[in-house]
C-alpha cells in the first residue's frame, strides 16, 4: 500500500462534457426532476471517461494512477440542463493537487496492456487491489 499526494497530469486530453473542464477524468450522471417537481431525481443515464490511467506529480517524479475499480471523491459539479435536467459531474482537473490511497503494481506481473499515453518505461503503477481491479 502506498499514499501519495500531486499533481494529476493527464495522458490522454480529455474535456468533461457538461462543465467542459480539461481533466484527467470523469464520471456523470444525468438526472431528471420529476414532472410534479417533488421527489428525487431520476437518473437518466450515466457514463465515464473509462479507464484510462494518468500521472501523479509530486514534483520529484511522477508514476502512473489506475482509476479502475478506483473510489473517486470530488466534489460534483452540477450543471443545469433545462427542462428539469441536470448533469452532474465528478472531474478530476489537470494539474489539481491529488491525494491517492492505492496498492503499488507492475504491469508486466498482471499481464495489463499499454494504454494511450503510457510508454514501456511506465512498468509500475498504482491502483485498487488486484482482486477489486477484476
Amino acid at each position: 500500500r502506498v499514499e501519495l499526494c500531486g499533481r494529476i497530469v493527464s495522458c490522454a486530453r480529455l474535456t468533461s462534457p457538461y462543465s467542459h473542464i480539461a481533466c484527467a477524468w470523469y464520471s456523470f450522471k444525468i438526472q431528471k426532476r420529476p414532472a410534479e417537481g417533488r421527489g428525487f431525481y431520476e437518473t437518466l443515464s450515466s457514463g465515464s471517461s473509462g479507464d484510462l490511467p494518468f500521472r501523479l506529480d509530486d514534483g520529484t517524479g511522477s508514476v502512473l494512477i489506475q482509476p479502475a475499480g478506483a473510489e473517486i471523491d470530488v466534489q460534483p459539479e452540477v450543471t443545469s440542463l433545462g427542462d428539469g435536467e441536470r448533469a452532474i459531474e465528478w472531474v478530476l482537473p489537470e494539474g489539481n493537487m491529488f491525494f491517492v490511497l492505492g496498492v503499488a503494481q507492475r504491469r508486466t506481473a498482471i499481464g495489463e496492456e499499454l494504454a494511450v499515453g503510457v510508454s514501456n518505461s511506465d512498468d509500475v503503477f498504482i491502483g485498487s487491489a488486484p482482486a477489486m481491479a477484476r
